[in-house]
């Protein structure tokens, strides 16, 4: 995950309909397609955070930011938030085992953030049956003693291997890098008339198609597109985090898929203040989102529990 500035300076079970408020109008909504939102608990919102690394060139001053405002997004919507800052891969494996044991049927949903540094990582295979190698790229985050497979963490809290969250959403949230390119936008005229392209951005390639898990109800958001750098303000953390912070906060009543619509568009209209970088500055972000959520989501206010 880049840091512009340093890299500078150096319901109701018992009704048919649930009513929702929104901009003031009341909207009816069948609850066979809402998720199940009126357990006694929310859920675990589990937030692995990594600022401080062996070398110190890595570290990310602005992931603090990230740790106080997703705290406080999640506390605010009625989520335990269970901190796991600075780990080692030993301690946060066995923090997670103690997560993913704690976890009941009596809860609504399953969140987990990330943000550190990241990258995209080619593995290769041998399919013995018919002697053909392949490969497919896989994200991995780096803590304080290595790099952590991020499909690992989805991986533990799938059906398989957590029955408390089956049919129940999961949320990852993922601000870091998924590669070292650098997405460098296009510029437009205002007028509308006229599109410059630049020179330099390069032509769509054909490459390996980017595999992640997404399993059943669940959800995967990430910073920046494919084999592209993410970015975070040393003022106000990672640009995916600060616009799920401010979307989320601001606004209820509201579909989850609409509101990360809204984050993306967010994301999308900042760029990166980099002059001494002519590469890097004014670049661009691009959120993603994968999912194989079969209902909608929506967060009931605290006051409504």
């Amino acid at each position: 995950m880049l840091n512009e500035d340093s890299v500078e300076n150096g319901g109701d079970k018992e009704t048919s309909t649930r009513k929702l408020q929104s901009s003031g109008q009341q909207n009816f909504f069948d609850t066979s397609d809402i998720y199940d939102f009126s357990h006694n608990k929310r859920g675990c919102a589990v937030l692995i955070m990594n600022h401080e690394f062996a070398n110190p060139d890595l570290n990310l001053p602005p992931v603090q930011h990230d740790i106080n405002s997703m705290s406080k997004l999640f506390s605010s919507l009625g989520f335990d938030v269970k901190l796991l800052i600075n780990l080692t891969l030993e301690q946060l494996s066995l923090k997670l085992d103690e997560i993913q044991d704690g976890i009941s049927n009596d809860c609504d949903c399953f969140v987990c953030v990330i943000s550190t540094h990241g990258r995209e990582v080619p593995t290769f295979y041998q399919q013995t049956d018919i002697k053909v190698a392949y490969s497919k790229t896989e994200h991995y985050f780096l803590n304080t003693s290595g790099e952590v497979r991020t499909r690992v963490i989805m991986d533990m809290f799938d059906d398989r291997h957590c029955r408390a969250l089956r049919g129940k959403p999961r949320l990852f949230f993922i601000q870091a890098c998924r590669g070292n390119d650098v997405d460098e936008g296009v510029d437009l005229i205002d007028d509308g008339t006229k599109i410059e392209k630049d020179n330099n951005v390069d032509e769509y390639v054909n490459q390996d198609v980017f595999q992640i898990p997404c399993y059943n109800d669940s959800l995967v958001m990430f910073s920046s597109a494919s084999g592209k750098c993410a970015w975070c303000d040393e003022k106000e953390g990672g640009w995916l985090l600060t616009a799920l912070d401010r979307v989320l906060s601001s606004r209820s009543g509201e579909d989850i898929l609409s509101l990360l619509t809204e984050v993306c568009g967010d994301v999308a209209t900042r760029e990166a203040f980099i002059p001494s970088i002519q590469r890097a500055h004014r670049s661009k972000s691009t959120a993603c989102v994968y999912h194989k959520l079969c209902k909608d989501i929506y967060f009931p206010s605290q006051n409504l529990k």
